[in-house]
């Protein structure tokens, strides 16, 4: 453990945050704001998470947030979460 939480839960996060960052840098490039907006939403609260790990927190993510994104993401044509879910596979495992 460094900073108070599990390696493996910080290198997951950064790994979306980083899998974010660069989804969004491609959709405002084809002018797609709509996915940057339903993107940003995903992520926006898991720079706080980075710095005070709290598993009721990532619980939040995990249940409310990822299913908010999920579902966002049906408006969205050809929009998908597999990027994402072997990361938040391993974040499970931390969340029980």
């Amino acid at each position: 453990m460094r900073f108070g939480y599990p390696v493996d839960v910080r290198e997951a996060l950064a790994e979306i945050l980083e899998i974010a960052c660069l989804s969004m840098r491609a959709a405002a490039r084809q002018g797609d704001a709509r996915y940057c907006v339903v993107e940003a939403n995903h992520i926006h609260n898991l720079p706080g998470l980075l710095k005070k790990f709290e598993v009721r927190r990532l619980k939040y993510y995990l249940d409310v947030e990822r299913a908010a994104y999920i579902e966002a993401l049906k408006e969205i044509p050809g929009a998908t979460a597999e990027p994402y879910r072997v990361l938040w596979d391993q974040l499970e495992r931390y969340a029980a």
